[in-house]
C-alpha cells in the first residue's frame, strides 16, 4: 500500500496529555497512539522541519490560551488578585512567542508578523507591559508608588503628621484596551496557522519522499 503523508499536521493535538508538576519531580511520557483503536507502531519525527512545526504548534497553544485568558479578564471586578493573575499570565504567555526559545528553537519577528500599524503599535505595548511590568521591576507606567509626608494643614500648627504611601498598579483593561488586545492576539494567530500550514505541507512532502519503508524502518512498537 502506498504511503500517503498527512496534508497537515494536527497541531491542536499537540498537547493531548496534560500533567501536574511535582515536587522536583520530572515529566516522561511514552505516547500510546492508536489507528482503528489499535496501539500502532510510531516513529518520532526530528530535524530542522520538525522542530519548527513542534515549535509553531506550541506557540500556537500559547495564543488560544492569551485570547481565552483576555476573554475572561472583567473590567469591573471585586477580584482583583484574580484579574491581575489572569493579566500576568497573559502577558507572560504572550510575551514567550515572541521571546528567545531555545528549547522551542522557533520565536516570532513582529516585523514579519504584523501588517498593520495599530496592530504593531498594540503589539509593542503588549511587550513593554510584558517587560517591564510584569516580568521585571522596571520602570512600568502601570505600576507606580509615591512616598508622602503629611503636614498639618494649619500652618500656625507646624507639624509632620504622618508618612504615606500612595500608588497604582494595573490589574486589567477596559473593554477599548481588551478590544485592542484581542484584535492583536487574532492578527498573530493568523500569521502562525498560515506558517504552520506552510511547515506541515514541507513535512509532509519530506516523508513522501522517505517512503514507508523508511518510516517502519526507525518504528518505534508500544508495548501490547
Amino acid at each position: 500500500m502506498p504511503f500517503t503523508p498527512p496534508r497537515s499536521v494536527k497541531a491542536t493535538s499537540a498537547l493531548s496529555v496534560r500533567y501536574l508538576m511535582k515536587d522536583r519531580g520530572t515529566f516522561e511520557w511514552t505516547p500510546k497512539p492508536e489507528v482503528d483503536g489499535r496501539l500502532c507502531p510510531y516513529v518520532v519525527l526530528e530535524g530542522p522541519l520538525a522542530k519548527r512545526v513542534v515549535g509553531l504548534s506550541l506557540i500556537r497553544e500559547d495564543l488560544y490560551a492569551v485570547r481565552e485568558v483576555f476573554s475572561r479578564m472583567q473590567e469591573n471586578t471585586d477580584d482583583i488578585v484574580g484579574n491581575k493573575a489572569l493579566l500576568f499570565g497573559a502577558l507572560s504567555l504572550y510575551g514567550k512567542c515572541f521571546t528567545q526559545a531555545k528549547g522551542r528553537g522557533v520565536n516570532l519577528d513582529p516585523k514579519k508578523v504584523f501588517q498593520s500599524s495599530d496592530a504593531k503599535e498594540s503589539h509593542y505595548r503588549l511587550m513593554e507591559m510584558r517587560h517591564q511590568f510584569v516580568a521585571h521591576g522596571g520602570n512600568a507606567r502601570e505600576e507606580k508608588l509615591k512616598l508622602l509626608l503629611l503636614l498639618d494643614p494649619d500652618k500656625n500648627k507646624k507639624s509632620m503628621r504622618d508618612i504615606v504611601g500612595r500608588g497604582l498598579s494595573a490589574h486589567g483593561f477596559d473593554s477599548q484596551a481588551k478590544k485592542e488586545c484581542l484584535e492583536t492576539v487574532d492578527e498573530v494567530l493568523s500569521f502562525v496557522e498560515e506558517s504552520l500550514n506552510e511547515a506541515s505541507a514541507s513535512l509532509s512532502k519530506n516523508l513522501s519522499e522517505k517512503g514507508v519503508d523508511w518510516a517502519y524502518d526507525h518504528a518505534i512498537w508500544p508495548d501490547t
